[in-house]
């Protein structure tokens, strides 16, 4: 996915006194940003790289959306074992912020921020795939027109699609399915639990 996706992770540098950490990772612009900002004004951050993409081993069409989320779920968990009781903050960017209401729906994390999250894994892979077709169309307004139709029936075949330099597989596309944006339930009045504030940007 050529798109915007690694997850960070904040914790306030008052409650535990590391350096700014990154952890591999091709960075992508707006994460990197804002992972730099929260490092300077005081957070300690962790970025890393899903399995198959950007310094990350494996290759990007043996892995599937579940994996990712795996990936999220250990790497804040090892966060909160390197910290114990620090507050941790997950944020996602696109496929980040899918990801990590996921995590953090499940009981993960103390705070959550999603910016941009798709409805969905699927809507997501459509949202890909009708700029795909654009940008085709802009680069070779006279070369072979392609369908988004034609290119789900390509996955579906089992036979992996290129986008943008990226090969889907058929595991991925039906993965993407079972990956929906949700958040937990608020605790009723009076509630035991502590409060787990999130907050969604568009």
């Amino acid at each position: 996915m050529a798109t915007s996706g690694y997850p960070f992770m904040a914790m306030d540098r008052s409650y535990y006194p590391r350096a700014y950490q990154r952890l591999g990772g091709v960075p992508d612009p707006l994460a990197a940003v804002a992972s730099l900002a929260l490092a300077a004004t005081g957070f300690d951050v962790l970025r890393f790289d899903y399995r198959g993409t950007g310094e990350s081993p494996g290759r990007f069409q043996d892995h599937t959306f579940s994996d990712w989320a795996d990936d999220l779920r250990l790497a804040t968990e090892a966060l909160a074992g390197l910290a114990e009781g620090v507050p941790i903050t997950i944020c996602g960017i696109r496929l980040g912020g899918l990801l990590a209401a996921s995590v953090f729906e499940q009981g993960l994390g103390n705070r959550l921020l999603t910016w941009a999250a798709p409805a969905s894994g699927r809507a997501m892979l459509f949202d890909t795939l009708r700029r795909t077709l654009m940008s085709d169309l802009l680069a070779h307004p006279d070369g072979p027109r392609r369908t988004r139709d034609q290119l789900i029936a390509q996955i579906e075949s089992g036979d992996p699609l290129n986008v943008d330099g990226y090969l889907w597989s058929q595991r991925l596309w039906r993965d993407s399915e079972l990956h929906t944006l949700k958040f937990p339930t608020l605790a009723a009045p009076g509630a035991q639990e502590p409060a787990r504030d999130w907050l969604v940007l568009d």
